[in-house]
This record gives structure tokens, sequence and C-alpha cells, in this order.
């Protein structure tokens, strides 16, 4: 939801500021303190398989990103910047059902 939050924030922000909606932002998004930590689901009715730790201690990924296309690709983008994180605990991997569901679902509250 954090992810999400922050591309709708930037997308928003830029427009509030009277920029181009074709304008073209770099959006840099890190995890840290991850070294020892477990991945768990937020939702306690999501079922999130094995109980791996992370042995790498931050997951970074930079994405340009063209403001116009924020609102079309929104749960693409948010997968874009967590697939790398998930994959520090044993390769784990989510549907894009559920990168689509969750994102959407947060996004229409936020409107």
């Amino acid at each position: 939801m954090r992810v999400t939050e922050v591309f709708l924030y930037c997308k928003r922000l830029y427009s509030e500021l009277g920029f181009n909606p074709e304008h073209v932002v770099n959006v840099h998004v890190r995890h840290a303190g991850l070294k020892g930590r477990t991945l768990a689901a937020a939702d306690p009715g999501r079922w999130v398989r094995g109980a791996a730790s992370s042995i790498q201690d931050q997951s970074e990924v930079a994405l340009n990103v063209r403001l116009d296309r924020i609102d079309a690709e929104l749960w693409q983008l948010v997968k874009k910047v967590l697939e790398p994180l998930f994959a520090l605990f044993d390769f784990f991997e989510f549907e894009d059902a559920i990168y689509q569901q969750i994102v959407e679902k947060f996004a229409r509250s936020k409107t």
C-alpha cells in the first residue's frame, strides 16, 4: 500500500505544481533494514508461504515514469518496485491478480 501511495502522491504533487502530464519523473524506492526479517502479510486473511528470512539488508528500485501513465499502469509499477524486494525472501512471488487487487482497492479508497 505504501508503494502505491508513493506513485499516487507523486502524480498529484506534480499535477498541482503544473507539470505537463507527459513529464517523466524518476521514482526511487529503497527498503532497508531487511536482513534477518521474515516476510508476512499485513492482511491476516492473506497467506504467505514459508518463513524464510532475508539475508540481504536492502532493496532499491529506480523507475522513470510518465505522469500520465501512473493511473493506467499503477499495479504494474508497484509490482516493478516490490518484485525485487519479495525475491529477497526465498524468491517469493505474488500473482499479478494479487498486485492488481490490493493496489486497485487501495487506490479507490484514496479518491
